[in-house]
């Protein structure tokens, strides 16, 4: 996203945590655990993961430590609004770049929490911030939702702000533009390694 000279970038907001402190951090690292799938419980698998607050706890002597875990019942909205919503409509409007990555094995629910159901389904009216958001969309289609609300909502926002996204998928070593619609491989991201970076 590109702004006008006129806009000023302050500090980044401070971010504030379920238990109420507030740090300044850049980077947060969450975890969302899915539920066993169909297969999985056909298979009769039990679940290996406990969580207790930001720590999870694998078997009996395996723990690691998050900004914040979410369980299986937590919603699209949840995941989002504790993620990358504040950062959404605060941070990036003040001049800040924002990455938003998802990483996992295949089958983790990257997918699915990015949210590429691209509006199906029944909008979420327990969603004040999203109010447009089906309860499926996930972090994708929220900020979508997020970015052109608040800068319809600033004053002269469609003068003074120009959003530009990328949408891109990494697999097997290959990036593939996810918003390109061409089926017939053209749609790879050649990356390229330069002296000037």
């Amino acid at each position: 996203m590109l702004l006008d000279e006129s806009f000023i970038a302050p500090e980044p907001t401070s971010i504030v945590s379920d238990n109420g402190s507030s740090t300044d951090q850049n980077v947060r690292v969450v975890v969302r655990i899915r539920p066993l799938s169909t297969k999985e419980l056909n298979e009769r698998s039990k679940e290996a993961i406990s969580v207790d607050q930001c720590t999870v706890f694998i078997g009996k002597n395996r723990n690691f430590e998050y900004d914040n875990v979410f369980t299986q019942g937590a919603t699209q909205s949840d995941v989002y609004e504790k993620t990358a919503g504040d950062v959404i409509r605060t941070n990036i409007f003040k001049g800040f770049n924002v990455t938003i990555l998802a990483y996992g094995q295949t089958g983790s629910g990257k997918t699915f929490t990015m949210g590429t159901e691209g509006g199906q389904g029944c909008a979420d009216e327990n969603d004040e911030n999203n109010p447009n958001a089906a309860s499926g969309d996930g972090i994708i289609p929220r900020a979508v939702y997020d970015l052109f609300n608040t800068a319809s909502k600033l004053k002269k926002g469609r003068e003074r702000v120009k959003i530009e996204m990328s949408y891109l998928e990494i697999y097997n070593e290959e990036a593939r533009d996810l918003l390109c619609f061409d089926t017939s491989g053209s749609d790879l991201l050649h990356i390229r390694d330069s002296k000037e970076g």
